[in-house]
């Protein structure tokens, strides 16, 4: 089980950093400079707009159910964004890969700490972690050879074993996780009526307008932070975000993400850490390659 997990987390993270080296050489391909940071912008939004909600949907569908459909997306977005044709339509399956990725990284984890006992749960989170983190060294290395050796298509086709190994182990060794005790299992739309629908549409609304607000921002030349465009999409975002902790605090039944945890100090602190770290480590991973090329 392990290993499958460990296999589906892989091609997940390593997504976040193999295109690092080889956006300008993708861009120039297709004569689109100025779309090269949507390359990695599209697949970190909705990595972090939906991560939240993968972590509710595989309490309602299941584990398993969860894994393998992250990976049939994953699989079936790599192929198509390695025969794209155009940026638009890379940044598109790249954003819809994000998707799958978010399933893929939030799940595995969950899986860990379930089908584990306290006592194994750290240093098998030890494992993944320092898995994820080689991703981080590995990407761009590989991702430089792929795109100088063969063509940064195969830094996208290179999903495609990982993604059929994962799905095979997942499906051959991973059980569902019980939804509860019935005498047969509650049908998808029984499930699907436990989701906090409002709290998911405000969450990924609130997280995609900070993203293009970051993004629109920091392009001088056609928007810039004084833009009322900018401003409106920075207002919104923040607006609807605070309302989405205001809904999950107060109304909703069963809420999307369990707030009242970041009372936990180690919780609060670790994510704030993770926050920062991830800052600066994506930023020096993404930006000083193309300042090199």
């Amino acid at each position: 089980i392990m290993v499958g997990l460990m296999f589906a987390m892989f091609p997940a993270a390593l997504d976040e950093t193999i295109i690092a080296t080889s956006m300008s050489t993708i861009a120039s391909t297709f004569d689109a400079l100025a779309l090269a940071p949507w390359i990695a912008t599209a697949y970190w939004m909705t990595i972090t707009a939906f991560s939240p909600i993968f972590g509710k949907l595989s309490d309602v569908f299941g584990l398993r159910s969860c894994l393998l459909y992250s990976v049939a997306l994953f699989l079936a977005t790599s192929v198509l964004c390695a025969v794209s044709f155009n940026m638009v339509w890379l940044i598109v399956f790249r954003a819809i890969s994000g998707i799958a990725a978010a399933g893929l990284l939030t799940v595995t984890l969950i899986a860990i700490s379930k089908i584990t006992t306290p006592a194994e749960r750290s240093k098998f989170l030890g494992y993944f972690n320092l898995n994820y983190c080689l991703t981080c060294v590995v990407g761009p290395l590989l991702g430089g050879v792929l795109t100088e050796r063969l063509n940064w298509r195969w830094c996208f086709y290179i999903n495609i074993p990982l993604c059929v190994a994962a799905f095979i182990i997942i499906y051959l060794t991973l059980k569902e996780n019980p939804a509860g005790v019935h005498s047969a299992p509650p049908s998808w739309l029984e499930r699907a009526r436990k989701l906090d629908y409002t709290g998911t549409l405000l969450i990924l609304a609130g997280v995609i307008l900070l993203v293009l607000a970051i993004e629109w921002g920091g392009d001088a030349t056609h928007y810039g932070w004084k833009s009322p465009i900018v401003l409106g999409l920075l207002c919104g975002g923040i607006l609807l975000l605070a309302l989405f902790v205001l809904v999950e605090l107060r109304w909703a039944a069963d809420p999307v993400v369990n707030l009242p945890i970041l009372k936990v100090r180690n919780v609060a602190i670790s994510s704030i850490t993770n926050f920062v770290m991830g800052w600066v480590l994506y930023a020096v991973i993404y930006f000083v390659p193309l300042y090199f090329q």
